[in-house]
């Protein structure tokens, strides 16, 4: 299916730019920012202002699309074939799977970014932690690089093409949001 040609969204290359626009500015300006304030020098404030700030594009998203039918049917929004709980467990496995790569290619294990500063002793860091790994961020990266994104490069620039484009886009906003807490990460360990 990936190699067949895909139906153009019915919207442009500016709704799309818009919505990258709007992760960046909602994930690292808006969301970092007003949790920073809201709890100075805490674990938790990046992780919860990554949670605002991708919920802020979600609903972006959900609401700027809905205008009609064919839009939101465009984002292929559709009912899962698994159950929730072996989605989750998938999920886990794989994250566990490239973590053992990781430590096998390069001796460590480098925390997940936005897990890295958390503080062990306090439960709430780490609810806040799994819902925004397990819940809030692949819904909001979803809708915007799969929902939006990758549909539009495929229509306009080829099945492949649109992949490879878009992932190289994913790549290059999980950079600029996680690489230098990755660098301070990485030191710590």
């Amino acid at each position: 299916r990936l190699g067949q040609p895909q139906d153009a969204p019915p919207w442009s290359l500016i709704d799309v730019l818009i919505t990258l626009f709007v992760l960046l500015i909602a994930t690292i300006l808006l969301g970092s920012s007003l949790a920073l304030v809201l709890l100075p020098g805490a674990s938790i404030a990046l992780t919860l202002g990554w949670i605002i700030g991708l919920a802020v594009t979600s609903a972006y998203i959900l609401v700027a699309r809905r205008r009609d039918a064919a839009q939101m049917s465009a984002l292929r929004l559709e009912p899962m074939t698994l159950p929730m709980p072996y989605l989750l467990l998938l999920g886990m496995a794989l994250a566990i799977t490239a973590d053992v790569i990781s430590l096998l290619a390069s001796q460590t294990i480098l925390p997940v970014p936005v897990l890295a500063g958390l503080s062990l002793s306090d439960p709430l860091t780490w609810v806040l932690g799994g819902v925004f790994v397990l819940l809030v961020q692949p819904l909001g990266e979803g809708l915007v690089f799969q929902g939006m994104t990758l549909p539009w490069l495929r229509a306009r620039i080829g099945p492949w093409p649109g992949l490879l484009l878009t992932s190289a886009l994913y790549a290059l906003y999980y950079y600029l949001i996680f690489a230098s807490n990755l660098a301070e990460s990485a030191a710590a360990y």
